[in-house]
């Protein structure tokens, strides 16, 4: 299960778009805690190998993000992260659980009504928005907590970027880059606050080389499989997933 999780990284942001990279925090949440580790353990044992995704999908996207887009989302998501750091050391290893199925089957439920929430970026009209600064602001503060929590900002980031109209290759690109500076500014806090430990960086260089391999499997599986059998397959897992994970922190809380 985990080997399959770190695999997905690769997996979903080269052949699928990335979109659906949400199945790798309960999938490897689930595995590591059948193997007696803690859930924050999956957490921090995740976060160098998102940053080594996110490296490949910068470089097969270069040169097509929209840094106007970006920058003043950071200094709220940089908020949400540190207040993320400091609220994860606070809370109980079954209430985490709880916290992490919680968000799991939230992604689900808004990949389902997505297209109610918002329009696909292949509909957007040419012309682009702008937002207000404070919306930027709260959308960063809330990217923040949730990738900290469960590495799970990316509703809340399309939320943010797909009323701006972008075009499709743009929309993709600027994405990257933002899942990029997220990932890479948790790095010191997770280190600091001991999510990064020695025995997360042994399983990452005993896994790592699954993450290029995904790749290499998302560029077969782009055109063979369908984007709706690969969403729904992805959905179903992470939604069981999810349903573990408030299961046994329920169970652990009642004792």
């Amino acid at each position: 299960m985990v080997a399959f999780g770190v695999m997905f990284i690769g997996i979903s942001k080269a052949g699928f778009g990335g979109g659906m990279g949400m199945l790798t925090v309960p999938i490897c949440a689930v595995g590591l805690t059948q193997l007696g580790e803690d859930t924050r353990f999956a957490i921090g044992f995740l976060l160098p190998l998102l940053c080594l995704g996110d490296g490949i999908s910068l470089w097969h996207y270069r040169g097509r993000w929209r840094w106007d887009s970006v920058k003043w989302l950071v200094p709220g998501a940089l908020l949400g992260i540190i207040a993320g750091a400091w609220m994860m050391k606070k809370v109980s290893p079954a209430m985490f659980q709880l916290l992490l199925g919680c968000i799991a089957i939230g992604f689900v439920i808004f990949h389902i009504q997505r297209s109610r929430i918002i329009r696909d970026p292949s509909d957007s009209a040419a012309n682009e928005t702008r937002e207000p600064l404070w919306w930027s602001w709260l959308i960063g503060i809330i990217s923040g907590l949730t990738s900290t929590f469960a590495h799970g900002a990316g509703p809340v980031v399309a939320i943010y970027l797909v009323p701006k109209n972008l075009p499709k290759a743009v929309f993709v690109g600027t994405n990257a880059l933002i899942f990029s500076i997220i990932n890479w500014m948790k790095v010191p806090f997770f280190i600091q606050k001991e999510f990064i430990t020695v025995e997360t960086l042994k399983w990452n260089l005993g896994l790592f080389w699954l993450v290029p391999l995904g790749v290499l499997a998302g560029v077969f599986l782009h055109g063979r499989v369908s984007e709706k059998l690969f969403r729904n397959v992805v959905l179903v897992t992470t939604f069981l997933a999810g349903g573990k994970l408030l299961y046994s922190g329920v169970t652990a809380m009642l004792g």
